[in-house]
Order: C-alpha cells, then sequence, then structure tokens
C-alpha cells in the first residue's frame, strides 16, 4: 500500500469479474439453436463501440440477442460451435468458462479497430473463419 502511495497513487481498487463491462450476443441459426457466442471487449463504453459489436455480431447472418453486459458472465450449458472473442480482456475472463468442443476465434477489440481501420480486413477474415465454423 505503501507502494502505491509514494509513486502517487492514493486510491486504487482491484479489478474483479464483477465490475467488469462486456459485450455478449448469443448467435442462433435459423432453427433457434445457438450457433456461437460473440464477447467483445467494452473499453470505450460508447454508443460508436456499442453499435461496431452489434454490425459484427449482425455481419454473421445469425439470429443475434444481447449487448453489454455488466458483471459476472452468464453461463450456460451451450454455445455453440463457436466463441468469437473481441479483444484480450474478454480472453483472459471467458476462456476457461466455454467447453472445449468450443472453437475459438480470437481477434483485435472493437477500441482498436475505431483507432485503426487497417485492422478492419483482419477481424473480417476472423469473422469469415467463425461464420464457416458455424455453419458446418
Amino acid at each position: 500500500m505503501r507502494y502505491l502511495q509514494s509513486i502517487g497513487i492514493d486510491i486504487w481498487r482491484f479489478r474483479t469479474p464483477d465490475s467488469y463491462g462486456y459485450f455478449r450476443y448469443d448467435l442462433f441459426d435459423h432453427q433457434n439453436r445457438q450457433a456461437g457466442i460473440l464477447l467483445a471487449d467494452a473499453i470505450l463504453r460508447n454508443k460508436i463501440e456499442a453499435q461496431l459489436v452489434e454490425k459484427i455480431a449482425r455481419a454473421t447472418r445469425k439470429q443475434i440477442r444481447g449487448g453489454f453486459r455488466f458483471g459476472c458472465f452468464e453461463s450456460s450449458n451451450e454455445f455453440g460451435k463457436c466463441a468469437i472473442f473481441l479483444g484480450s480482456q474478454v480472453s483472459e475472463f471467458f476462456m476457461c468458462t466455454l467447453k472445449k468442443s468450443t472453437t475459438i476465434i480470437r481477434s483485435y477489440s472493437p477500441a482498436d479497430l475505431l483507432r485503426n481501420g487497417k485492422l478492419k480486413v483482419q477481424i473480417w477474415n476472423d469473422l469469415k473463419v467463425a461464420i464457416q465454423l458455424m455453419n458446418a
């Protein structure tokens, strides 16, 4: 504690999954079965970031349900064939909650994409792989 004060940090808190904000979209096929899940870092927490994540979810051409979440991950028995992680924070928090049979696709966070438009091609390529897995 003294170390933090010596470097000018008077107030600090430990970040737990309970205080973590993220985007979650469940992706369903035409028969309303879960085909996959999309989890994304919520770094900026603004309307532009939220719209971007929703557009990415819609680009999968699946029925989507979800949006911004705050707190613990709501686990379910079924995640589908594929989990799409956009950002490193969601990867760290949620990696251990998924079944081993679920294929994980990792890509850049929405905030990274908003900062650097050149990442759009890489994210789209990663998304195409996820779409193929969900359609298989």
